[in-house]
This record gives structure tokens, C-alpha cells and sequence, in this order.
């Protein structure tokens, strides 16, 4: 059966290591458990990355030589384990600026636009820049995730998670 995986933002990647960790104790059954994992953060200088790289190719090295524990597949860019970000565009600007918020101005409905956003979102959580994450804050997170998976962000995914749909 197969499983996908997404592994969102620092605690992500905390909680992969974790599942790794499961894997190799036996917790899964190796003969019916298809994983597929991706990891997704924008914080480029994340410690867990370092760690949790570490224990992927720990794991891989271990799946190569013990049969019994179940394969993790894990996204891969360029044929290497990635952290796949979203946000690989423009990685240090805010919120605000990413979506175009000025230009809504001369928009038909760009005011109610305008307004809603205001609404949503603090102006610390307009403001700040994303290069380091999204800080904890589910609400920014969850619009750049819907963005990049369901809108036109795919074009940074390698083709074979474009036909992902979160429920």
C-alpha cells in the first residue's frame, strides 16, 4: 500500500527523523508499507536538516544491507534527497510583497481584496521576511502551501508530486 508523506516546516523535519527511527525498529511491515515522503520547509538554514540528511543516508545505507525494513522514497531533486521550498522563487521577501499586495490598488476589487488581507493577516505577519520560515504561523504557511501545490507553483516540483491534492 502506498503512503505519502509531507513533513511541513522545522517540527517536520523533527518528526521525519522520528519516523525514520520507527521504521528501523520495526514498527512498520516491510513487505506491505510503500512509503513516500516528501520534505518541505523554507528555512534554508534550518539545523534539523543537517540531522535529519544524516539519518536518511544512515537509513538508506542500513534498508541496503537489511532487507527488513521498509523502503522510504523520498522527493528527490537531481536524483538527491531534497527539501523541497515553495518559496524558491524569491525566498526572502514578505508575504505582502510575494502576493502583490500594491498592485491590487487599481484593481476592479482590489480594495476588498485589499481589506480581506488586512483582516487575515497581522502587519508583523505582512511584513516579515520568509527566508527563514514561516515563524509558526499556520496561516502563512497555509496559503503559500495551497499556492505552490494547487496553483502555479508545480513548476517547482519534480513532475512526479504534481498530481498531489491535500484534502
Amino acid at each position: 500500500m502506498k503512503i505519502y508523506l509531507l513533513f511541513i516546516g522545522g517540527s517536520g523535519l523533527r518528526t521525519a527523523r522520528s519516523f525514520i527511527h520507527l521504521c528501523a525498529a520495526g514498527c512498520f511491515n516491510y513487505t506491505k508499507c510503500d512509503f513516500k515522503a516528501m520534505l518541505i520547509d523554507t528555512d534554508r538554514t534550518n539545523g534539523d536538516a543537517v540531522l535529519l540528511m544524516d539519518t536518511i543516508r544512515a537509513y538508506d545505507k542500513a534498508c541496503e544491507n537489511v532487507h527488513i525494513f521498509p523502503r522510504i522514497d523520498f522527493y528527490r531533486e537531481n536524483g538527491a534527497v531534497a527539501i523541497w521550498n515553495p518559496l524558491a522563487q524569491n525566498p526572502d521577501d514578505s508575504m505582502k510583497k510575494i502576493i502583490y499586495y500594491d498592485g491590487w490598488d487599481g484593481a476592479a476589487e482590489g480594495g476588498k481584496l485589499q481589506d480581506l488581507y488586512d483582516f487575515l493577516y497581522t502587519k508583523d505577519e505582512q511584513e516579515i521576511s520568509l527566508g527563514r520560515g514561516f515563524y509558526g504561523h499556520t496561516s502563512i504557511g497555509s496559503y503559500f502551501m495551497a499556492d505552490a501545490i494547487l496553483g502555479g507553483g508545480k513548476k517547482n516540483l519534480n513532475p512526479e508530486w504534481t498530481n498531489f491534492f491535500p484534502i
